[in-house]
């Protein structure tokens, strides 16, 4: 068993103790335990599906599935409630194309509801919000997205792992006015 200092998760982190680094001998691995005192101010405390819209074309051919490309387009923001309450939105729009044609289209939003343990300046929390939506909202997306292929009958996909560095940075800068794509 090793010892080190708390890893320091964010730049508002508090946690000052230490955690334990437990070696599993043989396999190369470390196992980290951390403790409550390391954990962020601000935490995802409820999730919910806010909209869903989907179509499939009725006389698209199921068949022609691996012939379809796949555009991903997001959008994200931050709502501030209270020095302690806000919420995070990320709506995500998967259409479908075989050739030119839009064959099927889904439009997810999920909504994230978070709560800070201690009260938080509104610029830094709306800033949180909007900078934490995509990290913390695209694996449940993902899983929807991927269920929602398959009951409308298409081949299911899973949705690409993202650089959310790069995807926060172009989603500032169309934000901005600054370059990036709308």
């Amino acid at each position: 068993i090793l010892w080190k200092n708390c890893l320091q998760l964010s730049p508002k982190s508090t946690c000052k103790k230490q955690y334990i680094i437990n070696y599993v001998k043989g396999a190369g691995k470390y196992m980290i335990k951390i403790g409550r005192d390391c954990l962020h101010n601000i935490q995802l405390e409820f999730l919910r599906i806010l909209s869903l819209n989907c179509y499939v074309e009725d006389n698209f051919d199921v068949g022609n599935s691996d012939d379809i490309k796949i555009e991903i387009s997001i959008e994200n923001y931050g709502e501030v409630i209270s020095n302690t309450k806000g919420n995070t939105y990320l709506k995500t729009k998967v259409e479908g194309k075989w050739g030119e044609k839009a064959v099927f289209n889904i439009e997810l939003t999920y909504e994230g509801i978070c709560k800070a343990e201690n009260e938080v300046d509104q610029k830094e929390f709306k800033f949180y919000l909007e900078m934490q939506s995509v990290p913390m909202l695209w694996g449940y997306t993902r899983e929807t997205i991927n269920n929602i292929m398959f009951k409308m009958g298409l081949k299911p996909i899973l949705l690409p792992v993202l650089n959310i560095t790069e995807i926060m940075e172009k989603l500032r800068q169309v934000k901005d006015g600054t370059g990036g794509e709308e």
